[in-house]
């Protein structure tokens, strides 16, 4: 039986976060190399990919790992040692300790020194390889790499280049170019190669996800999510997918938010939701991306924070005028010492206690303004606001106090009706009233 935690580096005492954390690590290592040059290491990459989905699924249900633990206790030498030890010996036997002559077994030894990490020495394999055999798109593609992992992005082009020339039908090498260009920022080009990787495997997602991701970058986003959502779907147990739609689900919530440039004399430079479909739009993205199952806790802190940030652009701030309200309530006041009637009394009173609820607008109408208008002001705040920049502020208080006498009452009232109407959905409910009253006469003339 295979031992996981000597495969895969995890304690034996690790606890659920830590088997998570490391499986994922070595996931994506595995995820990576199933588009190795060499057949048996893609072999080896798919293989490892499998273990640790079994290990997973193992590990991670208390039951099933007691009852593992208890088999693997009364194995007396763990099979992967002997396993290691077998593809020590086919390395060393397949490559040699002398100098490495076979292009093969230079791409092979290569690759090896690659995994390692000793990247300076790959170069000296693979320059050896492209020189000794020049039409071989691996020894190429192992260039490239090597290239692309020593810092050195533009020659890595060149080396994939060549391999796609003397090889066009395999989609590793224009994933691999794909992931250079995404290192050189040149997203669109990265795009043009994962669509050319994923035409020749269709069935490949892991080209696929590459492709959604790209997608997000170059903000062509309902595509890219698309097919990030395919992937998710048809490997719903791939922590690294699952990821992936959630970094393309918080990308999503954003785009369709109106973007004010730097410069703008209210605002600062960013995306703004200025309508409340923008507004709900990202709360759905930002609550499925946090429903998704995946073992990255800073993105998903990030999603947190980002959907409390969210919320709180539904709520409201006051935008009306409060000069008016103090005109009107000092009216209500001067009532109770003249000759005025109850009802008279009372929607005094209650008036701007109405229109103070009314004036209560989402913060979303109030960017919508500041970027069409350059103010939040409404109705009566933006009347106060002209006759201030005209005539100064104790011309304008005059002017109000004096029109407030005789008109401030009606002209708060139509205020207040007009700002129910934009500030609240009274539009939704009713459309939806005549909705459903359109689909009854509908109905009630076909019964006729």
């Amino acid at each position: 039986m295979e031992n996981y935690y000597e495969l895969f580096g995890i304690p034996r005492e690790a606890d659920e976060g830590e088997i998570r954390k490391q499986i994922h690590q070595e996931l994506r290592k595995w995820s990576n190399r199933t588009n190795a040059p060499q057949m048996e290491r893609r072999q080896e990459a798919e293989r490892m990919v499998q273990l640790l989905e079994e290990a997973e699924e193992i590990l991670l249900d208390p039951d099933k790992r007691a009852a593992y633990d208890r088999q693997l206790a009364a194995t007396s030498r763990p099979q992967t040692s002997a396993r290691r030890e077998q593809v020590a010996a086919s390395a060393a036997n397949r490559t040699g300790t002398g100098t490495v002559t076979s292009v093969e077994a230079i791409i092979s030894r290569g690759t090896e020194l690659l995994e390692q990490n000793r990247v300076a020495d790959t170069i000296v394999l693979a320059r050896q390889a492209t020189e000794q055999d020049p039409h071989n798109p691996d020894a190429w593609a192992l260039l490239a790499h090597a290239k692309l992992e020593w810092g050195e992005p533009e020659q890595a082009v060149e080396a994939f280049r060549q391999a796609i020339e003397l090889k066009p039908n395999d989609g590793r090498y224009y994933y691999g170019l794909g992931q250079t260009y995404e290192q050189l920022n040149r997203w669109e080009d990265a795009v043009t190669q994962y669509q050319r990787a994923s035409k020749t495997e269709p069935d490949n997602h892991q080209y696929q996800v590459a492709l959604g991701m790209a997608l997000i970058r170059t903000e062509h986003f309902d595509e890219g999510v698309a097919l990030l959502e395919q992937c998710a779907q048809a490997e719903p147990d791939n922590p690294v997918y699952q990821e992936s739609l959630a970094i393309g689900y918080q990308a999503k919530a954003y785009y369709s938010w109106t973007e004010v440039p730097a410069g703008h004399p209210m605002m600062a430079e960013g995306r703004y939701p200025t309508n409340y479909q923008q507004y709900r739009t990202a709360l759905r993205y930002l609550s499925k991306a946090l429903s998704l199952r995946f073992d990255n806790p800073q993105l998903r802190q990030s999603l947190r924070e980002t959907l409390k940030k969210v919320e709180k652009e539904g709520t409201r701030l006051f935008t009306g005028s409060k000069l008016s309200i103090g005109i009107v309530w000092a009216l209500a006041v001067y009532s109770l010492f003249v000759d005025a009637t109850v009802g008279a009394r009372v929607f005094l009173f209650l008036l701007p206690a109405l229109y103070i609820a009314s004036a209560l607008t989402p913060k979303y109408k109030v960017y919508q303004r500041l970027i069409r208008r350059g103010t939040p002001h409404s109705d009566l705040a933006l009347a106060d606001e002209w006759l201030s920049k005209r005539i100064r502020r104790t011309g304008s208080i005059i002017v109000l106090v004096i029109l407030g006498i005789y008109f401030m009452p009606w002209v708060m009232l139509a205020a207040t009706l007009n700002n129910f109407y934009h500030n609240y959905p009274v539009r939704r409910w009713l459309d939806v009233v005549f909705s459903r009253w359109k689909r009854q006469t509908m109905s009630k003339k076909r019964e006729l």
